[in-house]
């Protein structure tokens, strides 16, 4: 349960960075503190502020959350194809959706590494890949655990009802008003904040539906392999 694990400690360290993020946003860099609806998750990383003020502090958690949930990103998808193996179609897609979901565990890392306030092109590139190669695994998932008669199609449906909130997303990210306006930085890091907590909840959801299987497998021998 790594990835449950690393998710609630991203749930409740990243409260911890809020409040000791010294303040600034890009519309404004002299307000106060963090605002949870127009500061970015990726100002947390940040190594100073938009002041100049250290930030030392939240960018060591942040950075250090993140690289952990990158890595359980990429152990999850690397061991999740086990439960596919019983038809010659969901085997492709899990194989094929893993992929897409190591490379997204990748990108997290490499947002990680990379603070917004001194590599902001190349932390865009892996915000970028993160997000977008994530959506292509959820969409493979859901298709794979539909068509596998061994996994409750329950998990396909909150992998779907995930697909529509973050592909919503990725629109507003490449079509929705500048981030650098006091119109749009709003739009942007509120809508930010609702797809992070909901791929959380998400994952989740798909890690203890993976354990449960994987227990039933156990005791009750259930075929999800050749």
């Amino acid at each position: 349960m790594f990835g449950v694990f690393s998710a609630l400690l991203f749930l409740i360290l990243t409260v911890y960075c809020m409040s000791v993020y010294p303040g600034g946003i890009v519309t404004d860099h002299y307000s106060e503190g963090y605002d949870f609806f127009k500061n970015y998750f990726s100002d947390l990383g940040r190594t100073h502020d938009f002041l100049g003020r250290s930030n030392f502090t939240s960018m060591v958690i942040f950075m250090t959350l993140v690289t952990l949930i990158g890595l359980a990103t990429i152990f999850y998808y690397v061991t999740a194809p086990y439960f596919f193996s019983n038809t010659a179609l969901c085997r492709k897609l899990s194989v094929y959706g893993s992929v897409m979901g190591f490379i997204t565990g990748i990108g997290y890392i490499g947002i990680a590494f990379t603070p917004a306030d001194l590599l902001l092109p190349m932390h865009l590139v892996f915000v970028q890949i993160a997000f977008n190669s994530f959506f292509v695994a959820v969409i493979l998932y859901s298709i794979a655990i539909y068509k596998n008669p061994a996994y409750p199609n329950f998990y396909a449906y909150v992998y779907l009802m995930y697909a529509l909130v973050l592909g919503c997303y990725i629109l507003i990210m490449l079509f929705g008003p500048s981030g650098r306006t006091p119109e749009g930085i709003g739009i942007q890091a509120s809508s930010q904040k609702m797809v992070v907590y909901s791929q959380i909840l998400c994952m989740m959801i798909q890690a203890y539906g993976s354990w449960m299987l994987n227990n039933k497998i156990d005791k009750e021998g259930v075929t999800v392999v050749d």
